[in-house]
């Protein structure tokens, strides 16, 4: 019927088509009788060969069992030349042809198989699920317990695992079937096998937790979270880094945050990272514990400063740290909690953080190391906000005069150090700050800065550059252009706009005969 179908096809060329299709049977029934290193790559080649078209023929009338069986071979060539044969294939054909009459293979390779076979087999199953959750269903029971399972193994087979397990999990009856005694049981086991192992099933679970609210009291009602929750107390400082981590993962999304907020986890954080600051291993356990609020801080950061009023007081304490690395970590939160207008707002209300800010002001002016680079990227955060926001525009107005006597002045002369980390930096509050009508009629007004901006010389660093071309870019898209700059200027910023950011000056040279 298939042959006829392609004869019938006029836009096919059907001599070729038999070729083709010859060849792929000749190889296939070569490897079937012996199964080698050379009919193999024979059988693969020819597979490559053909397309869709050909293999849709091809696998009404062959089954690929002798491949699945020889993927575990003792020859090792003969079983990596097997995955690419399954994996080629996958590629031309449905899971009800290369995956679902091959589950008990698959299962014996799950089990026993080497890293080269549970590769193959965990990717056509990663490649089934992400497009059919509900494939699982066709697949022997016992086959997603491997899968979990595997999630013990070296890190390419977790991986894929994982995946898996994230994938059947996206389905309403996927997740009840993860979620039955036999699967839970199989979690748990694996979950003692090693600190690692156990952290890699947390890390699945908050995974998976994170998709929606009813998800994540599906596997809370289930205490698989509970197991997280505990090691955010532990005195090992890897397992409390890897429990903070991610904590701080669940804490971004809205219903984490509320579970988290609820149960007074995120106050025993702000409470630890004081403790923390002020422990002798502050370099280590400060920063991982401040990464929740770096997590959370995007999105809820309103909710964070209004209800944590502790938490501004322990980042003034850690901007006059000793430890550099104690410093970065406050910057570090106090961007992401004023990244969103809300936690602008929050921040600026609040007493506590007009210290904080006078403190970052400081190390800008002051500084000279990596930490003023840093002060300025945390202040280009708070800075930038939405045009239409005006008060938010108030807000980065107010903190720009606050900088010094001349704000506008610093930052351009961070622009022109000799560190192309110091340089970004301070033009990428440029960028944060061109959107602003305020800030564009300071530029207008102040010889010379526009002539800067606009020299392209100035910059040899792609990165610098580009920033750069940035800030023209956020200048030339303002609605307030012809509002503050005259025609001449207005009309200048727009041809460096158009010219794009690496645009270079053709000069001819003309030598005159005689000269």
């Amino acid at each position: 019927i298939h042959v006829e179908w392609f004869r019938s096809r006029n836009d096919l060329d059907f001599p070729n088509i038999m070729v083709t299709l010859d060849h792929l049977k000749s190889a296939f029934d070569l490897a079937v009788a012996s199964p080698n290193e050379t009919s193999l790559l024979e059988f693969l080649n020819a597979c490559n060969a053909c397309n869709i078209e050909v293999f849709k023929i091809f696998k009404n009338a062959h089954s690929i069992d002798v491949i699945y069986r020889h993927l575990i071979s003792n020859d090792e060539s003969v079983g990596n030349l097997c995955c690419k044969i399954i994996q080629k294939i996958a590629e031309m054909s449905e899971p009800s042809y290369y995956l679902v009459p091959h589950g008990v293979e698959m299962c014996h390779i799950l089990s026993s198989g080497n890293d080269c076979s549970l590769a193959c087999i965990l990717k056509l199953l990663d490649r089934a699920t992400a497009s059919d959750p509900q494939i699982i269903f066709q697949l022997p029971s016992d086959l997603f317990k491997y899968v979990i399972l595997n999630c013990s193994k070296e890190l390419e087979v977790y991986e894929l695992s994982q995946k898996i397990i994230k994938n059947v999990c996206t389905s309403l009856d996927g997740l009840q079937f993860f979620l039955s005694d036999e699967n839970l049981d199989t979690l748990k086991s694996c979950t003692s096998v090693s600190e690692i192992v156990k952290f890699r099933i947390i890390e699945c679970l908050v995974d998976i937790a994170s998709q929606s609210n009813e998800v994540f009291n599906a596997l809370n009602s289930k205490e698989l979270l509970e197991v997280l929750f505990s090691s955010t107390k532990s005195d090992d400082p890897l397992s409390l880094a890897n429990s903070l981590h991610l904590l701080g993962k669940l804490a971004a999304t809205r219903h984490g945050y509320v579970y988290l907020e609820q149960n007074g986890y995120m106050e025993d954080i702000v409470h630890q990272a004081e403790s923390n600051l002020n422990s002798a291993a502050s370099t280590i356990l400060f920063p991982v514990t401040m990464k929740v609020f770096c997590f959370a801080g995007h999105r809820h950061g309103k909710d964070i400063i209004e209800k944590h009023s502790g938490l501004i007081r322990i980042l003034s304490k850690s901007l006059n740290h000793h430890s550099g690395i104690v410093v970065s970590s406050g910057l570090e939160v106090i961007a992401y909690l004023g990244m969103g207008c809300s936690g602008k707002e929050a921040l600026y209300s609040s007493e506590e953080f007009k210290k904080v800010f006078l403190t970052m002001a400081n190390l800008i002016q002051r500084r000279t190391d990596d930490i003023k680079f840093q002060s300025l990227k945390c202040l280009g955060q708070i800075l930038k906000c939405k045009e239409d926001h005006q008060q938010c525009q108030q807000i980065s107005y107010s903190w720009f005069n606050q900088l010094g006597n001349d704000p506008l002045q610093l930052i351009i002369d961070t622009c022109k150090l000799p560190f192309p980390d110091a340089r970004c930096a301070g033009l990428q509050v440029l960028v944060s700050l061109s959107s602003f009508k305020w800030f564009l009629t300071i530029v207008a007004n102040r010889a010379g800065i526009l002539e800067y901006l606009l020299d392209r010389t100035t910059e040899t660093h792609k990165a610098c550059k580009d920033i750069k071309f940035e800030v023209i870019k956020a200048i030339a898209l303002s609605p307030s252009l012809e509002d503050c700059f005259d025609s001449n200027a207005s009309a200048r910023i727009k041809a460096h706009y158009a010219s794009g950011p690496y645009y270079t000056r053709a000069d001819a040279a003309v030598t005159f005969e005689g000269e």
